[in-house]
């Protein structure tokens, strides 16, 4: 979004649909920005992004090329990468000409944001709402041990610009859950087992479990919070 508002040229590559509670993360139709989720394209349309890359590719929060999957192919064609991370990386794994990494964020959204600022991009309420859930999702609402006191500076200066709506961001993420979804995670609670004295919990949820509870890959998702 912030790209398109400096009149770039803007495709955007996912190795998968987004989930549906995050879909209000898409840009609309009139942000001109075009989405392409890899897994839903044939081959053919696949090897012309290759063959005719962009002048630029912005590889985000992926630690390895692995990550990228599919996409890899097409960030990798682009005759100038940039890799936005904050993972602490592995030898091998600085795969950008440009390689925007810091172990101490902890989200990839806080070096977005620093980029931006240094930038002076106008950082609106679209874009605002796009990097609070980064920071939201990437330390698992502020509670991982990463989290600094730069992490909530730059969520008060976003929240000066979204004002309420970062409780409704909050709620689309975690609290909004398909009937699928929760009859999937009743099986999973079902089948939990634990080990040494309860210091371990291990889960196993075959197909079947989907089947039965008509649920998604993407529902899921949710599993290794529970774990954890």
């Amino acid at each position: 979004v912030a790209l398109r508002k400096m009149n770039k040229s803007v495709k955007v590559f996912l190795c998968d649909k987004p989930e549906q509670t995050l879909e209000f993360l898409v840009p609309s139709d009139e942000f001109g920005v075009d989405l392409i989720v890899a897994d839903s394209i044939d081959d053919e349309s696949m090897k012309s992004y290759i063959e005719h890359p962009s002048d630029l590719a912005i590889g985000i929060d992926c630690a390895s090329p692995e990550r990228m999957d599919d996409c890899y192919a097409v960030y990798e064609a682009s005759p100038c990468k940039i890799k936005i991370d904050h993972h602490v990386e592995n030898p091998g794994c600085g795969f950008g000409d440009s390689n925007f990494v810091c172990a101490d964020w902890a989200a990839t959204g806080e070096g977005i944001w620093l980029l931006l600022t240094a930038m002076g991009a106008d950082i609106d309420r679209e874009i605002a709402i796009r990097l609070y859930t980064a920071l939201l999702t990437d330390t698992g609402r502020f509670i991982y041990s990463n989290v600094t006191p730069m992490t909530f500076y730059i969520a008060s200066r976003l929240i000066a610009v979204t004002g309420s709506d970062v409780t409704w961001i909050a709620r689309q993420v975690y609290d909004v859950k398909p009937p699928r979804m929760i009859k999937l995670l009743s099986f999973v609670y079902d089948a939990i087992e634990y080990f040494e004295d309860g210091k371990v919990a291990y889960v196993y949820v075959p197909d079947k479990m989907f089947k039965d509870a008509g649920a998604l890959l993407e529902d899921s998702n949710a599993i290794s919070s529970i774990m954890r």
